[in-house]
């Protein structure tokens, strides 16, 4: 019975680990480094992109457990910026309190790191979401991506609304 290898550069200057399907050969023992990255794309409130970066070295295997976290994390964020992107999205308090709800799982599973608020426009967004979103995440301010400019643009889209936003973004925001 002939075992096969599979096909690997070789690393002399790394260390070396037996191969076990065959005599003599060797397989690199070396760390993957990489970096997962998600981006929201503009105008397209439910669409994400995710990007992997970083080497291997000898293989390029995606780890499934990797895998599967990135998913999980960008199912979540499609389902706080469901209602929040969405500029004719429903305001009652089941469905902002479905975005709020969303929200604490973002957070809680990935960090206030993960619920960025960067790229929010006061046109592609849903006033009273966003501002539920500020108000849930404001203990995590300084942690939120683009969390104080998402001040200014809830408040610009409530106004767009005819909302009065010092009502819904009270003890967030002085409007003048």
């Amino acid at each position: 019975m002939q075992h096969y290898a599979p096909a690997l550069p070789e690393y002399k200057h790394l260390p070396q680990v037996p191969n076990p399907f065959g005599r003599g050969e060797y397989f690199t023992n070396r760390v993957a480094v990489r970096q997962i990255a998600t981006a929201y794309v503009p105008g397209w409130p439910d669409q994400f992109v995710y990007y992997v970066t970083g080497t291997t070295g000898a293989r390029e295997d995606v780890e499934v457990e990797e895998e599967l976290k990135v998913q999980a994390q960008l199912q979540a964020l499609r389902q706080w910026k469901r209602y929040v992107f969405d500029p004719a999205s429903p305001t009652d308090v089941d469905a902002i309190s479905e975005t709020v709800d969303r929200v604490f799982d973002v957070i809680s599973e990935f960090g206030p790191g993960a619920l960025s608020l960067a790229d929010v426009r006061p046109d592609e967004v849903q006033g009273e979401h966003l501002a539920a979103v500020l108000r849930a995440s404001s203990s995590w301010a300084d942690a939120v991506p683009g969390w104080s400019n998402a001040l200014q643009v809830a408040a610009t889209a409530l106004t767009n609304s005819g909302i009065d936003p010092n009502d819904a973004l009270y003890g967030m925001i002085d409007i003048e």
